[in-house]
Parts: structure tokens; C-alpha cells; sequence
């Protein structure tokens, strides 16, 4: 009896872990949190900001600008993006907040996803929040 919860908890966390693999989805950002004080930002309603996640090791997407960057992830669910580079178009109203959010891909630290909703967590306590696309 033991062996088969032993074989049945294996089996739960192979199949949990391999439901938080990043590669090949893509994300449309719902909210940037600042997990200290409270307050929440959405993005603007004249541009949607996307993230794709191409492959194990780069991701793109667009906001202002459309742009790419590479990232490491592990099953502990920890995230380390590079920031993206990308092309630099000016975009009224809209460029400062592609700045914030390029600075918060660089500060990734760790990622949860839940019910179709991807959670980016960052080193100074903010959280990005994204829908599936």
C-alpha cells in the first residue's frame, strides 16, 4: 500500500511541474502590483503589452515597442529574465510604462501560473500579472 502513495505523490509532482512550463505559451498583461503598498497599475487600454515565451531560453512581445529578451526558469518555479532589447519607436503616454515594465522583467524572480493566469514575481516586491492570450 505504501509504494502506491509513494508512486501516486511522484506522479503529482512531475505532472504539476511540467504544467508550469513557460516555453511556447503566450501572455497578455492584466496588472503591475506593488506588493507593498497596495496600489495597482493597468496597462493602457490603447495598447495591450504581450509576453510570449518562444522557447525554453527567449521570449518576446509587444507594447509600444515590439522586443525580445532570454530568461532561465527552473521547476522550483524560480525566473530570471535578461531585459529585452527592442526597437525604440516613440509611443505618447505609453513609453514610460514599457520602461517600468521592461525593469520589472529584469527584476523576475520567481513565477507561479494558476487557472490561466501567469504571476511574475519580482525582487523589489512587485507582481505582474498576466491573462492567457
Amino acid at each position: 500500500m505504501k509504494k502506491r502513495h509513494i508512486f501516486f505523490l511522484c506522479f503529482c509532482i512531475v505532472f504539476n511541474m511540467k504544467s508550469q512550463n513557460l516555453a511556447r505559451t503566450k501572455w497578455l498583461l492584466v496588472s503591475l502590483d506593488d506588493l507593498e503598498t497596495g496600489k495597482s497599475k493597468q496597462p493602457s487600454s490603447k495598447m495591450h503589452a504581450t509576453l510570449h515565451f518562444d522557447s525554453d531560453t527567449s521570449y518576446s512581445g509587444a507594447y509600444c515597442n515590439h522586443y525580445q529578451g532570454n530568461y532561465k526558469s527552473s521547476a522550483e518555479y524560480k525566473l530570471n529574465m535578461v531585459a529585452p532589447q527592442s526597437i525604440k519607436r516613440s509611443c505618447l503616454g505609453i513609453g514610460e510604462r514599457e520602461k517600468e515594465l521592461f525593469a520589472m522583467y529584469a527584476k523576475a524572480t520567481r513565477y507561479r501560473t494558476d487557472k490561466g493566469f501567469l504571476f511574475i514575481f519580482t525582487s523589489d516586491k512587485h507582481r505582474l500579472t498576466f491573462t492567457k492570450e
